[in-house]
């Protein structure tokens, strides 16, 4: 069987052309394409320009200027006018936006010409919506993945863009030929909810990280200087608004002396939040550290330093981050209305906070300081979330939607 998947980029751990997006989406899509390579006929289309590769068990598909150019089709041409104007979003967005309309020509011209058995569509994009309604035009069966719903208030993305996931998921709900996948129970259930959409139309594919992972984790760790034998917090991932580490640093002011004077908190990740420099400038009694942006291999090293990963974001559609943080023996600390908290909570590797109030934060922070974990039980549990004990969810989502379009496995 022939899978083309559609997305607009990923991450591989061995190629440096393809190391540019260390996101959680990225590495999810390149090791999804790995393990479902090893069994299917697996090609990727990709954003970017490059040329034909073989990566491991997959096929990254030429995309060249030239390809981009000749596939242009008026009616996108059209389209991508009128969606510049109407997207009140940044310029820079906007041109993005232009870019994936006029890719269009190129995304449909491969699908012609590799005749997959099936499409798989990754977030929800501009490309996202033109592929799926290409696809059932002409009776291909396809899957469309939420990593996450955008139309959340604390997800930046434009109010067009926020507009487009109901739009788009709510056409494949009522398509012949297509299906919905999402990868946590939460955002499934609330999907349905929010959009109304036909249940059987959405399957939950449980994230999964790429087994080859437990190589870089088993690797003697780099020291992390200056941590001076102190409880070590670890927030990973973009500092932003939505992932909300600020609250977690507001949250250490209401500690007592006894505990704060233990913590050093490590924000590991791009910053694109401006109070967390004036939080450190202004309470330089607190220890923290903006370590900015690592590769994966430093990431699990600052993760094997770590006594606690604290994930607090507004929006989570997953939450990559445990899982890494499991795999390392480490514990997690995470709000309970997070999408994916029924799939991530178990008592001996995480707390699960019931309100979002900081006094409430304080108080997990001080239970966790307080408990005795059990690395191995914790690192155990993280093993659940391996890709190659995950990816029977996919395959099954696969089989369903190819059989009920009436094609073959």
């Amino acid at each position: 069987m022939k899978i083309l998947v559609v997305a607009p980029y990923f991450y591989s751990s061995c190629d440096s052309r393809f190391q540019k997006n260390n996101s959680g989406l990225g590495v999810v899509i390149g090791a999804l394409c790995e393990e479902l390579g090893k069994e299917y006929d697996v090609s990727i289309l990709i954003n970017r320009f490059t040329k034909k590769v073989k990566h491991g068990s997959f096929v990254v598909e030429k995309h060249s200027f030239w390809q981009f150019i000749s596939c242009i089709k008026l009616k996108y041409m059209f389209e991508a006018i009128k969606i510049f104007f109407k997207n009140k979003d940044s310029f820079v967005n906007r041109l993005h936006v232009l870019f994936q309309c006029l890719n269009q020509g190129y995304i449909e011209k491969q699908i012609k010409k590799n005749r997959p058995s099936l499409v798989h569509i990754h977030s929800v994009c501009i490309n996202s919506s033109l592929t799926s309604f290409y696809c059932e035009k002409k009776n291909i069966p396809f899957i469309l993945t939420l990593h996450g719903i955008i139309s959340n208030d604390s997800v930046e993305a434009s109010k067009y863009f926020k507009d487009e996931e109901g739009r788009i998921c709510k056409y494949v709900s009522k398509s012949k030929n297509g299906l919905i996948t999402c990868v946590s129970s939460g955002t499934s259930s609330r999907l349905v909810d929010k959009y109304h959409l036909e249940p059987s139309k959405v399957i939950t594919t449980v994230n999964g990280i790429e087994d080859d992972i437990l190589k870089i984790i088993d690797t003697k760790p780099t020291d992390i200087c200056n941590l001076n034998n102190k409880f070590t917090i670890i927030c990973s991932g973009n500092i932003s608004k939505n992932k909300n580490q600020f609250q977690l640093l507001e949250s250490l002011k209401m500690l007592p002396y006894n505990y704060l004077e233990k913590i050093i908190v490590l924000l590991v990740g791009e910053n694109l939040d401006s109070r967390i420099n004036e939080f450190c400038y202004n309470n330089k009694n607190i220890d923290v550290k903006v370590v900015g942006f690592v590769n994966r291999k430093e990431l699990f090293s600052y993760y094997k330093n770590s006594n606690l990963n604290v994930l607090l974001s507004h929006s989570e559609g997953f939450g990559m981050s445990v899982i890494e943080g499991y795999l390392c023996g480490v514990p997690s600390l995470f709000f309970s209305d997070i999408d994916a908290a029924s799939d991530l909570y178990n008592e001996d590797c995480s707390i699960s906070l019931e309100d979002r109030s900081n006094s409430t934060v304080a108080i997990a922070l001080m239970k966790a300081m307080d408990k005795k974990w059990n690395k191995e039980k914790i690192i155990n549990f993280g093993k659940k979330f391996l890709l190659s004990n995950t990816i029977l969810n996919y395959k099954k989502a696969i089989i369903n939607c190819v059989k009920k379009s009436g094609g073959e496995v």
